[in-house]
């Protein structure tokens, strides 16, 4: 599977933020504060994410496969 990189990375730039910080080990309730979002739009842009990933041919299912995806793409340091 080709490593997507930040530039060519399926995520709009809220996307990405909410997978990092989710990613990174913030609770779903933290990450909306955090970013001034209600739990459900935290919990859209997740299946958004995990889905255009699943697009992209790539598992970011889980808390752990989608930081392993971040990783990999370099969007998010280990």
């Amino acid at each position: 599977m080709p490593k997507l990189t930040r530039a060519s990375l399926p995520l709009s730039a809220r996307e990405e933020l909410v997978a990092l910080l989710f990613a990174d080990g913030h609770t779903t309730e933290e990450t909306s504060l955090t970013m001034g979002l209600a739990p459900e739009t935290v919990r859209a842009y997740l299946v958004n994410a995990r889905l255009k990933y699943k697009n992209a041919g790539r598992d970011a299912s889980d808390k752990v496969k989608l930081r392993a995806c971040l990783v990999e793409d370099g969007v998010l340091s280990e």
